[in-house]
Formats: C-alpha cells, structure tokens, sequence
C-alpha cells in the first residue's frame, strides 16, 4: 500500500485529491478544514499524485510528509 502520513504545522489548510477541480481559501470543495497539529494519510498513487492544499486563512500551513510503500 502506498500513502504518506501527513502532519499539519503552523496553520490551517485543506485538500484535494481530485485534480480536475480547483480549490480554493474560501470555498468548499475538498476536505474539511485541517487543524495545526492534525495527522491523517492519504492512500493510493493517483491520490497522492493528485493532491493539492491550499490554506485557510491569511498564514500559509506547513506539513510534514512521510511516504511509505514507496518503491
């Protein structure tokens, strides 16, 4: 299984793993609001190649990324 455990620093943020939509600071598309401090995974190589953040508010976020299953 390939993913990458991914841990929120600094500010909140939010993502998308559907590349054929754009994201936006203030809309709603994609997950909901990720916290300083929150830890999740996101699975699977499409996913992964796909994915997009985009902050919240004014603060850009920072994340930590760790892979594995990568070959």
């Amino acid at each position: 299984v390939v993913r990458a455990l991914i841990q929120v620093e600094t500010a909140e943020i939010r993502f998308q793993t559907d590349s054929g939509t754009t994201i936006t600071a203030g809309g709603t598309e994609g997950s909901p609001a990720k916290a300083p401090g929150a830890v999740f995974y996101i699975y699977g190589v499409d996913d992964l190649r796909g994915v997009r953040f985009i902050r919240t508010g004014s603060t850009s976020g920072v994340i930590n990324v760790i892979y594995e299953g990568v070959q």
